[in-house]
């Protein structure tokens, strides 16, 4: 008989079912991630600063290949981890050493294909990156099924300081080697320190020791599930980072350089507001399925929360992005500002699409998650060869056109023989986008009107921040029920506080008031 690891690990209470689960995980994680990105700016603005085009081109032309391997670290078993119903010990243990075997074996594999990278770009530089990135692979896959466990019993708090602990590690070997004249080497150990820091870290915060592997128990579904997700990845790197293979091979380092600097900037919010809220979705869509209607009420919410949050940073990238670029990149970076504008303007149905993941694992079909990338991955690559004569502003008009042309289909397909709607996607979408418009375009005018002569650049971008988010915090709390609430639950926490202040008051004054009769 197996032992199940529900119920055999004594701290864990068990997760809260249901939307308000998801919105509750998704905001402690969103939390973090909102520090963790203020870290990420903060180091940018050092970093790019010291570093040119060039060095970050250097890096991409090694990462964008390397990502393939990102894709296979973990063959989709952490997910099966967090999907799964029940699981036992020891099929928890025999995915952890299958996690760790692949990572070795992606190191290995990295190494060996330096010089063919050398080759490919033209570029010796790169044979001694990859050669280090190559220790990266064993290091991730150690904590990856720890993380897999904090996601399962929701214990988002303790998976918020693992990736802070990544976040913050990273940034600070970065920054000290780029102020001490490491060049390009300031991101390659920043993505080291990233990934030993948040492996240590995740082995503390979650105190499982794995057993022996095991022939044990439905291994060959979990694998299958997992094998699924890992094709799935796979034809999604094609269509995430060809763009760059083909712009570093054709148009050399600074190209790229500056679409790949522009480019990670544009996924940040996507990684705020969908993959992170995400994490938070799938466990709780998928316990939440029991009970009709509960799958559907879990993802309305945390895709509201997605828009409330992701679609602002887009509008302000499209319409900001030369005070964005300047302020965090720094005046040898301006070329980067149209290419910027444009990746925004992807942006928007990108993050809306990365929703469809979360019904996909969490209604378990991620065969039919794969054949969608199937279709879309060829129609992406040749947007990029499309756009490719035209350098880096060509591939992200390319980009941007595919997205908005691939929304309705991907939610069709998405959606069909589910209980899922289009209007589960139109409702909660509709209002924080127009009120992210709205908010812009005033604090623009009023910028103008009061202070005309303010040029691109750090104070702009925070004169017009402030007014931005004076405007659009009320517009959603008056308009988006989920604001709404969130704001009657603030008031509530502060009343308590407010009473037991006012009471103290009242005692301290009585107190005084009988120590004067006597």
């Amino acid at each position: 008989m197996t032992a199940d690891v529900d119920n055999t690990h004594p701290p864990d209470a068990g997760p809260p079912h249901g939307g308000q689960g998801a919105v509750s995980g998704a905001s402690i994680i969103l939390a973090s991630k909102i520090i963790a990105l203020g870290v990420s700016f903060g180091t940018i603005a050092i970093v790019a600063r010291q570093l040119t085009p060039e060095d970050y081109g250097i890096v991409a032309m090694v990462t964008s290949v390397t990502a393939l391997f990102l894709v296979f670290s973990d063959m989709g078993l952490s997910l099966v981890v967090v999907q799964r119903p029940r699981i036992t010990s020891e099929q928890l243990s025999t995915l952890f050493w299958l996690n760790v075997a692949f990572g070795m074996l992606l190191g290995l594999l990295t190494a060996g294909l330096a010089p063919v990278l050398a080759w490919f770009y033209g570029e010796p530089r790169l044979i001694n990156i990859a050669l280090l990135l190559a220790l990266m692979f064993p290091i991730l896959t150690l904590g990856l099924q720890h993380q897999a466990l904090l996601k399962r019993h929701m214990k988002f708090t303790r998976l918020a300081v693992v990736r802070l602990a990544g976040t913050t590690g990273g940034a600070l070997v970065a920054i000290v080697l780029a102020l001490t004249g490491f060049g390009y080497w300031a991101l390659v150990w920043q993505l080291m320190a990233y990934v030993t820091a948040q492996t240590l870290v995740a082995f503390l915060a979650w105190r499982w020791v794995p057993g022996r592997p095991s022939r044990c128990e439905d291994l060959g579904s979990m694998l299958g599930f997992g094998g699924s997700l890992t094709a799935h990845g796979l034809v999604g790197y094609l269509a995430g980072n060809v763009d760059k293979i083909l712009l570093g091979r054709c148009w050399g380092p600074v190209v790229l350089g500056l679409y790949a600097n522009a480019f990670n900037l544009m996924t940040r919010p996507i990684q705020l507001a969908a993959h992170t809220v995400g994490e938070a979705a799938v466990p709780a869509m998928s316990r939440a399925a029991e009970r009709p209607g509960g799958m559907v009420a879990a993802y309305r919410r945390t895709f509201t929360l997605t828009c409330l949050l992701g679609l602002p940073a887009c509008v302000v990238g499209i319409l900001w992005a030369d005070d964005v670029v300047l302020t965090l990149f720094g005046p040898r970076w301006v070329d980067a500002i149209h290419i910027l504008q444009w990746l925004f303007v992807a942006a928007v149905p990108r993050m809306l699409i990365a929703s469809t993941g979360w019904v996909y694992i969490a209604t378990a079909r991620p065969v039919r998650m794969l054949v969608w990338a199937l279709i879309w991955s060829p129609l992406v690559i040749a947007a990029f060869v499309i756009g490719l004569p035209q350098g880096a502003i060509g591939v992200a008009v390319a980009l941007a056109t595919a997205y908005w042309i691939a929304i309705v289909p991907a939610f069709a397909y998405c959606f069909k023989g589910t209980e899922f709607r289009a209007e589960h996607v139109l409702k909660p979408a509709i209002a924080p986008l127009a009120s992210a418009f709205v908010a812009a375009a005033v604090a623009m005018g009023v910028q103008h009107l009061v202070l005309p002569a303010l040029e691109a650049g750090v104070v702009r971008l925070i004169v017009r921040s402030a007014l931005f988010v004076g405007i659009y915090t009320p517009l959603i709390v008056r308009f988006v029920p989920l604001a709404g609430e969130g704001v009657e639950r603030l008031k509530r926490k502060l009343r308590p506080a407010r009473t037991d202040r006012a009471v103290l008051s009242g005692v301290d004054t009585m107190n005084t008031n009988t120590t004067e009769v006597r």
